[in-house]
Protein backbone atom coordinates (compact mmCIF):
# COMPACT_ATOMS: atom_id res chain seq x y z
CA UNK A 1 0.00 0.00 0.00
CA UNK A 2 2.85 2.54 0.77
CA UNK A 3 4.58 2.14 -2.54
CA UNK A 4 0.90 2.95 -4.12
CA UNK A 5 0.74 6.06 -6.01
CA UNK A 6 -0.73 8.91 -3.56
CA UNK A 7 -0.29 6.99 -0.69
CA UNK A 8 2.10 8.64 1.29
CA UNK A 9 4.04 7.32 4.86
CA UNK A 10 2.01 9.93 6.78
CA UNK A 11 -1.08 8.37 5.37
CA UNK A 12 0.04 5.10 6.56
CA UNK A 13 0.96 5.84 9.77
CA UNK A 14 -2.54 7.74 10.53
CA UNK A 15 -4.60 4.41 9.08
CA UNK A 16 -2.70 2.34 11.17
CA UNK A 17 -4.11 4.04 14.47
CA UNK A 18 -7.41 4.28 16.57
CA UNK A 19 -8.99 7.95 15.68
CA UNK A 20 -8.29 8.79 19.82
CA UNK A 21 -4.67 8.59 19.09
CA UNK A 22 -4.87 10.74 15.88
CA UNK A 23 -4.14 14.41 17.63
CA UNK A 24 -1.76 12.89 19.47
CA UNK A 25 0.01 11.32 16.35
CA UNK A 26 -0.40 14.79 14.90
CA UNK A 27 1.49 16.29 17.18
CA UNK A 28 4.48 14.31 17.35
CA UNK A 29 4.49 14.66 13.58
CA UNK A 30 4.67 18.49 13.77
CA UNK A 31 7.15 18.41 16.30
CA UNK A 32 9.51 16.03 13.92
CA UNK A 33 8.77 18.63 11.37
CA UNK A 34 9.71 21.62 13.14
CA UNK A 35 13.03 19.64 14.13
CA UNK A 36 14.03 18.77 10.63
CA UNK A 37 13.21 22.74 9.74
CA UNK A 38 15.55 23.78 12.89
CA UNK A 39 18.35 21.41 11.62
CA UNK A 40 18.07 22.40 8.37
CA UNK A 41 18.42 26.03 9.36
CA UNK A 42 21.34 25.58 11.26
CA UNK A 43 23.27 23.50 8.53
CA UNK A 44 22.37 26.03 5.87
CA UNK A 45 24.44 28.63 8.15
CA UNK A 46 27.51 29.76 6.81
CA UNK A 47 31.23 28.62 9.03
CA UNK A 48 32.93 30.96 10.62
CA UNK A 49 35.79 29.87 8.36
CA UNK A 50 33.43 29.39 5.86
CA UNK A 51 32.66 33.49 5.82
CA UNK A 52 36.81 34.43 6.30
CA UNK A 53 37.22 32.61 3.22
CA UNK A 54 34.86 34.07 1.22
CA UNK A 55 35.65 36.95 2.42
CA UNK A 56 39.42 36.58 1.65
CA UNK A 57 41.42 39.28 0.00
CA UNK A 58 38.04 41.32 -0.36
CA UNK A 59 36.90 44.70 0.71
CA UNK A 60 33.25 45.01 1.50
CA UNK A 61 31.19 48.07 1.72
CA UNK A 62 27.86 48.29 4.42
CA UNK A 63 25.99 50.95 3.01
CA UNK A 64 22.65 51.87 4.90
CA UNK A 65 21.13 53.47 8.24
CA UNK A 66 21.23 52.49 11.95
CA UNK A 67 20.36 48.89 11.73
CA UNK A 68 22.94 48.49 9.20
CA UNK A 69 25.12 50.10 11.10
CA UNK A 70 24.70 48.18 14.39
CA UNK A 71 24.71 44.55 11.77
CA UNK A 72 27.85 45.50 10.45
CA UNK A 73 29.06 46.30 14.05
CA UNK A 74 27.82 42.39 14.91
CA UNK A 75 29.36 41.57 11.26
CA UNK A 76 32.94 42.84 12.60
CA UNK A 77 32.75 41.07 15.94
CA UNK A 78 32.18 37.66 14.85
CA UNK A 79 34.10 37.70 11.13
CA UNK A 80 36.86 38.45 14.02
CA UNK A 81 36.02 36.26 16.61
CA UNK A 82 33.78 33.70 15.46
CA UNK A 83 31.53 34.62 18.24
CA UNK A 84 28.45 36.99 18.92
CA UNK A 85 28.74 40.75 21.08
CA UNK A 86 27.93 39.92 24.25
CA UNK A 87 25.79 42.87 24.58
CA UNK A 88 22.90 44.77 22.37
CA UNK A 89 24.12 47.90 21.12
CA UNK A 90 22.51 50.44 22.90
CA UNK A 91 25.03 52.94 21.29
CA UNK A 92 25.18 54.45 17.91
CA UNK A 93 28.47 54.70 18.49
CA UNK A 94 28.87 51.57 18.73
CA UNK A 95 32.65 49.91 20.55
CA UNK A 96 35.19 50.84 18.72
CA UNK A 97 37.98 48.29 20.70
CA UNK A 98 35.97 45.63 18.73
CA UNK A 99 33.44 47.20 16.29
CA UNK A 100 35.77 49.30 14.30
CA UNK A 101 39.04 50.56 14.01
CA UNK A 102 38.71 53.98 12.64
CA UNK A 103 36.71 56.43 13.85
CA UNK A 104 33.46 57.65 15.99
CA UNK A 105 33.21 61.09 15.10
CA UNK A 106 34.16 60.49 11.24
CA UNK A 107 31.95 61.92 8.77
CA UNK A 108 32.23 61.20 4.85
CA UNK A 109 30.49 63.74 4.21
CA UNK A 110 28.53 66.93 5.22
CA UNK A 111 25.57 66.97 3.22
CA UNK A 112 22.14 65.00 4.80
CA UNK A 113 19.44 66.26 3.16
CA UNK A 114 17.17 65.15 6.16
CA UNK A 115 19.56 65.29 9.01
CA UNK A 116 22.66 67.86 10.48
CA UNK A 117 23.11 64.61 13.31
CA UNK A 118 26.99 63.46 12.41
CA UNK A 119 26.11 59.84 13.62
CA UNK A 120 24.13 59.93 10.53
CA UNK A 121 26.86 60.83 8.21
CA UNK A 122 28.99 58.69 9.82
CA UNK A 123 31.81 56.22 7.93
CA UNK A 124 33.88 53.48 9.91
CA UNK A 125 36.03 50.93 9.27
CA UNK A 126 37.23 48.03 9.97
CA UNK A 127 40.64 45.98 8.69
CA UNK A 128 40.97 41.59 9.05
CA UNK A 129 45.02 41.07 8.68
CA UNK A 130 44.63 37.57 8.99
CA UNK A 131 42.51 37.07 5.66
CA UNK A 132 43.67 40.36 3.94
CA UNK A 133 40.38 42.04 4.09
CA UNK A 134 38.35 45.38 5.09
CA UNK A 135 34.69 46.05 6.40
CA UNK A 136 33.75 49.55 5.71
CA UNK A 137 30.15 51.67 6.88
CA UNK A 138 28.56 54.50 5.55
CA UNK A 139 25.55 55.81 6.73
CA UNK A 140 23.39 57.55 4.40
CA UNK A 141 19.95 59.19 4.31
CA UNK A 142 18.21 58.41 1.18
CA UNK A 143 18.19 56.00 -1.55
CA UNK A 144 20.17 58.67 -3.43
CA UNK A 145 21.03 61.95 -3.44
CA UNK A 146 23.99 64.75 -4.18
CA UNK A 147 26.97 63.60 -1.68
CA UNK A 148 26.70 59.69 -3.06
CA UNK A 149 28.07 60.63 -5.83
CA UNK A 150 31.62 60.93 -4.21
CA UNK A 151 30.57 57.41 -1.97
CA UNK A 152 30.38 56.00 -5.55
CA UNK A 153 33.87 57.13 -6.35
CA UNK A 154 35.24 56.16 -2.99
CA UNK A 155 33.92 52.14 -3.12
CA UNK A 156 34.17 52.36 -6.82
CA UNK A 157 36.87 49.41 -6.30
CA UNK A 158 35.13 47.90 -3.72
CA UNK A 159 34.30 44.09 -4.08
CA UNK A 160 30.89 43.68 -2.48
CA UNK A 161 27.77 45.97 -1.54
CA UNK A 162 25.69 45.66 0.97
CA UNK A 163 22.78 47.89 0.49
CA UNK A 164 19.55 49.10 2.24
CA UNK A 165 18.20 52.90 2.62
CA UNK A 166 13.93 52.26 3.21
CA UNK A 167 13.94 53.62 6.52
CA UNK A 168 15.15 57.03 5.66
CA UNK A 169 13.30 57.15 2.22
CA UNK A 170 9.81 56.66 4.32
CA UNK A 171 11.29 59.23 7.43
CA UNK A 172 9.50 62.51 8.18
CA UNK A 173 7.34 61.82 4.70
CA UNK A 174 4.07 61.39 3.74
CA UNK A 175 5.16 58.00 1.99
CA UNK A 176 5.81 56.47 5.68
CA UNK A 177 1.84 55.67 6.18
CA UNK A 178 0.67 56.35 2.84
CA UNK A 179 2.77 55.11 -0.07
CA UNK A 180 1.36 55.91 -3.41
CA UNK A 181 2.36 55.66 -7.03
CA UNK A 182 4.56 58.97 -7.03
CA UNK A 183 6.28 57.28 -3.78
CA UNK A 184 7.49 54.42 -5.83
CA UNK A 185 8.08 56.33 -8.50
CA UNK A 186 10.86 58.16 -6.94
CA UNK A 187 12.09 55.64 -4.86
CA UNK A 188 12.86 53.09 -8.13
CA UNK A 189 14.03 56.22 -9.58
CA UNK A 190 16.59 56.70 -6.81
CA UNK A 191 17.32 53.16 -6.29
CA UNK A 192 18.00 52.89 -10.19
CA UNK A 193 20.49 55.69 -10.20
CA UNK A 194 22.10 53.76 -6.85
CA UNK A 195 22.11 50.61 -8.25
CA UNK A 196 24.16 52.11 -11.85
CA UNK A 197 26.36 53.96 -9.80
CA UNK A 198 27.33 51.83 -6.34
CA UNK A 199 26.81 48.29 -7.60
CA UNK A 200 28.91 49.03 -10.40
CA UNK A 201 31.49 46.19 -11.11
CA UNK A 202 30.82 44.35 -7.94
CA UNK A 203 28.72 41.73 -6.21
CA UNK A 204 25.60 43.41 -4.82
CA UNK A 205 23.04 42.87 -2.06
CA UNK A 206 20.11 44.42 -1.47
CA UNK A 207 18.95 44.14 2.46
CA UNK A 208 14.93 44.31 2.15
CA UNK A 209 13.93 47.09 5.25
CA UNK A 210 12.60 45.23 8.20
CA UNK A 211 10.08 45.29 9.97
CA UNK A 212 7.91 47.52 11.47
CA UNK A 213 8.71 51.50 11.54
CA UNK A 214 9.63 54.10 13.88
CA UNK A 215 6.57 54.39 15.21
CA UNK A 216 5.12 51.53 17.46
CA UNK A 217 1.49 51.30 16.11
CA UNK A 218 2.66 49.36 12.80
CA UNK A 219 1.44 52.30 10.41
CA UNK A 220 4.48 51.95 8.00
CA UNK A 221 4.33 48.73 7.36
CA UNK A 222 1.93 48.45 4.08
CA UNK A 223 4.57 51.30 3.23
CA UNK A 224 7.60 48.75 4.02
CA UNK A 225 6.08 46.09 2.23
CA UNK A 226 6.07 48.41 -0.63
CA UNK A 227 9.09 49.64 -0.69
CA UNK A 228 10.37 46.08 -0.64
CA UNK A 229 8.03 45.46 -3.31
CA UNK A 230 8.97 47.85 -5.56
CA UNK A 231 13.06 47.26 -4.99
CA UNK A 232 12.54 43.36 -5.77
CA UNK A 233 11.11 44.41 -9.14
CA UNK A 234 13.70 46.79 -9.84
CA UNK A 235 16.80 44.45 -9.05
CA UNK A 236 15.62 40.84 -9.20
CA UNK A 237 17.56 39.78 -12.15
CA UNK A 238 20.52 41.69 -12.39
CA UNK A 239 23.51 40.27 -12.39
CA UNK A 240 25.52 40.15 -9.47
CA UNK A 241 22.61 41.18 -7.58
CA UNK A 242 21.25 39.41 -4.43
CA UNK A 243 18.22 39.96 -2.46
CA UNK A 244 17.81 39.78 1.07
CA UNK A 245 14.48 39.20 2.83
CA UNK A 246 15.16 40.50 5.97
CA UNK A 247 11.44 41.63 6.27
CA UNK A 248 10.49 38.08 7.11
CA UNK A 249 12.41 37.93 9.88
CA UNK A 250 10.26 39.05 12.70
CA UNK A 251 6.77 40.53 12.69
CA UNK A 252 4.87 43.11 14.74
CA UNK A 253 3.86 40.85 17.55
CA UNK A 254 7.78 39.52 17.73
CA UNK A 255 8.92 43.23 18.06
CA UNK A 256 10.04 42.73 21.98
CA UNK A 257 11.57 39.13 22.04
CA UNK A 258 13.46 40.56 18.36
CA UNK A 259 14.20 44.41 18.63
CA UNK A 260 15.69 46.79 21.46
CA UNK A 261 13.51 49.62 20.49
CA UNK A 262 10.81 48.57 18.32
CA UNK A 263 12.97 48.56 14.86
CA UNK A 264 16.47 48.02 15.67
CA UNK A 265 17.32 44.21 15.60
CA UNK A 266 18.86 42.17 18.57
CA UNK A 267 22.28 40.80 18.47
CA UNK A 268 21.13 37.37 17.29
CA UNK A 269 18.49 38.84 14.37
CA UNK A 270 21.29 40.46 13.48
CA UNK A 271 23.50 37.49 12.80
CA UNK A 272 20.74 36.23 10.85
CA UNK A 273 20.46 38.69 8.66
CA UNK A 274 24.05 38.60 8.23
CA UNK A 275 24.04 34.84 7.61
CA UNK A 276 21.73 35.41 4.74
CA UNK A 277 23.72 37.82 3.10
CA UNK A 278 26.66 35.63 3.37
CA UNK A 279 24.54 33.38 1.47
CA UNK A 280 23.44 35.46 -1.01
CA UNK A 281 27.40 36.55 -1.40
CA UNK A 282 28.37 32.53 -1.49
CA UNK A 283 25.77 32.14 -4.43
CA UNK A 284 27.06 35.65 -6.54
CA UNK A 285 30.56 34.96 -5.79
CA UNK A 286 30.24 30.95 -6.57
CA UNK A 287 32.02 29.94 -3.80
CA UNK A 288 34.66 30.20 -1.14
CA UNK A 289 37.93 31.28 -3.07
CA UNK A 290 36.37 32.67 -6.50
CA UNK A 291 37.20 36.15 -7.43
CA UNK A 292 33.28 36.78 -8.11
CA UNK A 293 31.98 38.78 -10.44
CA UNK A 294 31.71 35.75 -12.59
CA UNK A 295 34.73 37.08 -14.82
CA UNK A 296 35.62 33.96 -16.00
CA UNK A 297 32.07 33.08 -17.01
CA UNK A 298 32.65 36.80 -18.81
CA UNK A 299 35.65 35.60 -20.45
CA UNK A 300 34.99 32.26 -21.54
CA UNK A 301 31.74 34.05 -23.47
CA UNK A 302 34.12 36.32 -25.07
CA UNK A 303 35.65 33.22 -26.46
CA UNK A 304 33.30 31.50 -27.35
CA UNK A 305 31.97 34.74 -29.47
CA UNK A 306 35.34 35.23 -30.95
CA UNK A 307 35.30 32.03 -32.21
CA UNK A 308 31.95 31.32 -34.22
CA UNK A 309 33.03 35.18 -35.51
CA UNK A 310 36.21 33.09 -36.97
CA UNK A 311 34.35 30.48 -38.01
Amino acid sequence: LANREGVSSIDIILLSVKPSQTVVVMYLLSLLFLWCVEVFVVQSEISHDEAKCLLENKKIVFVGDSITRFCTFGFNVWLETGDLPDDEYDDRWGNNDEDYDCCEDQEWTKDGPKSSNGSHRQWLWKEFKDINARVDFYFIQGAWYGAMEDLADEVSDYDIIVFNAGYWVLLDDDCATDWSEDCGDDFKDDLSTAADELFKDKIAVWRSTTCCGVEDDGSWMDSIESLNDEAEDLLSGKKDVGIVNAYKLWGYNDIDDDTTDGFHPTVEKCFEINNLILEEIKDLQGGCGSSGSNDEDEEEEDEEEEEEEEE
